[in-house]
């Protein structure tokens, strides 16, 4: 595997649609490297820069000769490695607020051992999570009224006209996977 690829981190990203999806177009070489969530969110690999993220493309797959599922067991292992340091999660009323570096936080949602393991204690009926931003990931316990009306009102100070927006929906944890929760 060559340098970039192995530096490659899960990046969370809202799902295109309608008429945008229909007119952006590029050859399978120069596309990003894209695994959809059937959520209206997507999972793209991004390498930090420092001063911006670079998309891994199916180019840099072939020059690495790597496959999308290494890279995806790649990007996972760097973003545990960047948790174990740098994560805290914080309650505020009826909401817990996780925090990362400021980039990477909605990419949280993809860490199974954060849902299944370290946040259960404080969702003890499972778990309803906002990521309207990529830098913001907060969640409540289903069964709080009040945490869910926190986490639409996180998410209302967001959209529109928010910075890096990923998504005004609320999702929810069912059966290992994020759907999207309407209630």
């Amino acid at each position: 595997m060559d340098e970039f690829c192995s530096k490659a981190i899960l990046y969370i990203k809202p799902a295109l649609g309608g008429d945008l999806a229909s007119t952006v177009s590029l050859n399978h070489e120069e596309s990003p490297v894209i695994h959809d969530l059937q959520n209206g969110l997507l999972v793209l690999y991004v390498v930090d820069e420092g001063e911006s993220l670079q998309f891994v493309q199916n180019r840099h797959l072939r020059a690495a000769g790597i496959d999308a599922e290494a890279l995806h067991a790649v990007a996972m292992r760097n973003l545990l490695a960047l948790i174990e340091e740098r994560t805290r999660m914080q309650p505020h009323g009826n909401l817990f607020a996780v925090f990362l570096d400021g980039t990477f936080e909605a990419s949280l949602l993809l860490v199974d051992y954060l849902w299944e393991e370290a946040f259960v204690e404080y969702a003890p009926n499972g778990f309803v999570a906002a990521v309207p931003a990529r830098d913001m990931l907060a969640f409540a316990d289903a069964a709080s009224p009040g945490g869910i009306a926190e986490l639409r009102d996180v998410i209302s100070r967001v959209f529109p006209g928010g910075d890096h927006t990923i998504s005004a929906d609320l999702y929810r944890r069912e059966a290992g996977r994020w759907v999207r929760f309407h209630a």
